[in-house]
């Protein structure tokens, strides 16, 4: 019998006879779709769990994420709701983890840089005349805060921004806030007057008898330099904040500090 002829050295294991074949992941080509779509009309006609979904797949290599996606808009409600949880929060979803998530905290951190950016161009431009003002400039800025943050917006004469920033974080009382650096920096910046906030993490609003001592303490303080604290808010959660200037303690302030300078002059 001939021998059949062949070009070449035979394959010495079956490994080398067959060749190998590229595994095919299912997930692939919806993800791909999924960034079409994207890339060619942005988020319109997306569903909120396809949005999220979105944002898995940036930290999930060759993965489907639709699963983990709809079980977090299950479980947190809505979009919004899951875009606003903490990191914490989100891992109690099945499926997600501190390496999945990560496009959702991406994106939400760009997002608040954005916003503060827009925030303080467009409050250069225009006065801050309200407590409900202050606080739709300042509210994001306290988003998943876990522990108290203090806020100074320093004004002009026309209550202009000239400049905002967070002294410090954590437990306020009179005795922890730097009362001289706040009050340096306020004459070194030219401010009119100043804006005060923090927030309470548990979400009350009612103030404190240290923030109340603290408010006063602030108060004296500006006013002994010809500054003026105009409003003092307390930011809570949901929408909810508490005004010093509202509720009349900073005239009340006010007029027991006229009172305090006349006995001694």
């Amino acid at each position: 019998m001939a021998k059949w002829e062949q070009e070449g050295s035979p394959p010495e294991t079956l490994n080398e006879a067959v060749p190998k074949l590229r595994t095919v992941n299912p997930g692939e080509g919806h993800r791909g779709r999924l960034r079409e779509r994207f890339l060619q009309n942005g988020l319109d006609g997306f569903l909120d769990y396809e949005v999220v979904e979105l944002l898995l797949t940036l930290a999930t290599p060759r993965k489907d994420c639709k699963q983990q996606a709809k079980a977090a808009v299950d479980h947190f409600g809505s979009l919004k709701a899951v875009l606003a949880a903490d990191k914490d929060d989100l891992q109690k979803v099945k499926g997600l983890g501190p390496a999945n998530i990560l496009g959702i905290l991406l994106m939400r951190a760009v997002a608040k840089k954005h916003l503060e950016s827009e925030a303080v161009l467009a409050s250069l431009q225009e006065a801050v005349s309200s407590s409900e003002e202050l606080y739709n400039l300042l509210n994001f800025q306290f988003e998943n805060k876990k522990n108290e943050c203090f806020f100074i917006v320093y004004l002009d004469v026309q209550n202009r921004i000239l400049n905002m920033e967070t002294p410090f974080e954590g437990s306020l009382n009179a005795s922890h806030v730097y009362t001289r650096e706040l009050i340096d920096k306020a004459l070194k910046t030219g401010a009119s007057a100043v804006l005060l906030a923090h927030n309470h993490p548990s979400g009350n609003t009612k103030p404190s008898k240290n923030d109340i001592q603290l408010t006063y303490t602030l108060f004296t303080a500006f006013r002994s330099v010809e500054i003026h604290l105009l409003e003092h808010l307390i930011i809570g959660k949901q929408g909810e904040y508490y005004s010093f200037a509202d509720h009349g303690y900073l005239e009340c302030f006010a007029r027991e500090y006229d009172a305090s300078r006349k006995k001694f002059t």
